[in-house]
C-alpha cells in the first residue's frame, strides 16, 4: 500500500509539472534564442517551479486525472524540471562572484537545451 501511495504522489507532482509544460518550453526556448537573459530565465523558471511543486489537488482534479489520462505519458516529467530548477539554483551570472561548483549562463544555457531536447524527445 506504501508503494501504491508513493507512486500516486510521483505521478501527481509529475502531472503538476505536465500541466505548464507548454510554458516550460515557450520560456527555455526564449532563454536558449537569447530572447531573454540567465537572469530573467532563472526568476520565471524559478516562481514558475515553485507554483507547481506547491499546488494542491482537489479530489475532483485527481479524480478527472485518473480518469482522463494516461499517467504513464508524463512519468518522470517532474524529475526532468526539478533538475533543470537545481541548474538554475546553483547559476551565477556574476564570474567574480561565482564558485567552482556554480554554472555561468553559457553553461546554464546548455542545460536548459540538453533539458529541451530530452523533454521533445521523451514526450512529443
Amino acid at each position: 500500500m506504501n508503494n501504491f501511495k508513493e507512486n500516486c504522489a510521483l505521478l501527481l507532482e509529475d502531472f503538476h509539472y505536465w500541466e505548464n509544460r507548454e510554458l516550460y518550453v515557450e520560456l527555455m526556448e526564449r532563454f536558449i534564442n537569447g530572447t531573454i537573459g540567465g537572469r530573467e530565465f532563472d526568476k520565471k523558471f524559478c516562481r514558475m517551479w515553485a507554483a507547481d511543486r506547491d499546488k494542491v489537488d482537489r479530489w475532483e482534479e485527481l479524480l478527472y486525472i485518473i480518469d482522463n489520462l494516461k499517467l504513464i505519458q508524463f512519468e518522470d516529467f517532474g524529475s526532468l524540471i526539478s533538475d533543470l530548477f537545481t541548474d538554475c539554483d546553483v547559476f551565477e551570472p556574476d564570474p567574480m562572484l561565482r564558485e567552482d561548483y556554480e554554472r555561468s549562463e553559457d553553461q546554464l544555457r546548455d542545460c536548459v537545451e540538453k533539458t529541451l531536447l530530452e523533454m521533445k524527445n521523451r514526450y512529443p
